[in-house]
């Protein structure tokens, strides 16, 4: 399931929840949560029913967070459509696997935003060699970009 050269960051083993009639939760099999340098994934490999595999770029996840209970914590990631409930997670590990994720995540945002400032850095610099600014108006330009 893994790409040639991704790599693993973290692992945690829970019980993914699913929304069930009147709103209660029902629990499916242990599942497997990665966290690897290109995405975020959940594997459950059930001998019965077969394997379910829910992949989740990091682009596309808005909120991350956990709650501990007495022997156990719950994992729960927003993508916007839908939240993901990891159950029955070893409390120690659950605070590791969040921040790990919201570490990637962020990195990811933050190699998105800077390849579009020097995209618009490239086209500010078109307009120069075009004519269609002045070297005052690109320097200004630039600077509001760097300084964002």
């Amino acid at each position: 399931m893994l790409d040639q050269d991704e790599k693993i960051i973290y692992a945690v083993s829970g019980m993914m929840a699913s929304s069930g009639f009147l709103g209660k939760h029902n629990f499916t099999d242990t599942v497997l949560a990665l966290i690897t340098d290109r995405r975020f994934m959940i594997i459950n490999n059930n001998l019965l029913y077969g394997s379910d595999f829910t992949e989740i770029p990091f682009n596309k996840i808005n909120g991350i967070n956990y709650s501990t209970k007495m022997v156990f914590a719950e994992i729960r990631i927003d993508n916007g459509m839908k939240t993901t409930e990891i159950v029955n997670v070893n409390k120690h590990f659950a605070p590791i696997f969040v921040k790990k994720l919201k570490e990637v995540t962020s990195n990811n945002i933050k190699s998105v935003s800077e390849s579009s400032i020097a995209d618009e850095l490239l086209k500010y610099k078109e307009l120069l060699e075009s004519g269609l600014l002045t070297q005052y108006e690109f320097d200004e330009q630039k600077q509001k970009l760097l300084n964002k």
